[in-house]
């Protein structure tokens, strides 16, 4: 391999991993008030998908050839951005959340909206003709006293 190649490769893998630690600190503070098991799987298939578009830009470079050192500068590139870029960066993922946070509470008042039409849908026939029978006796019972 080239030098060329080879300085470009080292950069790509640092840079990459500072970009991937940004994404991954910025994804990892949106999913805060979700569920253990949702977090987990957002997250993964964030890991996953940053892979692949990782090894494509690899495979543009040289062919995606890696190797140790390189992952090295890779892990190089996520520890500098914790120690030294994440705390200077903290303050506007916070404001960013804080500018989404009505969006997130109108998308979850639609969801529990949804979820209402759908547990009382044309499933629940059974419940509200019980509903109606119990309406029907109580009216009964008014209108007898």
């Amino acid at each position: 391999m080239a030098l060329t190649v080879q300085i470009q490769t080292l950069l790509y893998h640092f840079f990459g991993g500072i970009v991937f630690a940004f994404f991954f600190s910025f994804l990892s503070l949106l999913l805060i008030r979700m569920s253990i098991w949702m977090r987990i799987l957002v997250l993964n298939v964030f890991c996953i998908s940053y892979t692949l578009f990782f090894f494509y830009g690899l495979y543009q470079i040289n062919n995606g050839i890696t190797h140790i050192y390189a992952l090295l500068f890779l892990f190089l590139g996520i520890s500098l951005f914790y120690q030294l870029i994440y705390l200077h960066l903290l303050p506007i993922f916070l404001f960013l959340l804080k500018i989404m946070s009505p969006f997130v509470r109108k998308g979850r008042v639609a969801k529990k909206k949804i979820y209402g039409i759908i547990k009382n849908g044309k499933g629940n026939k059974g419940s509200r003709k019980k509903e109606r029978i119990r309406w029907k006796i109580i009216k009964k019972a008014r209108n007898a006293q």
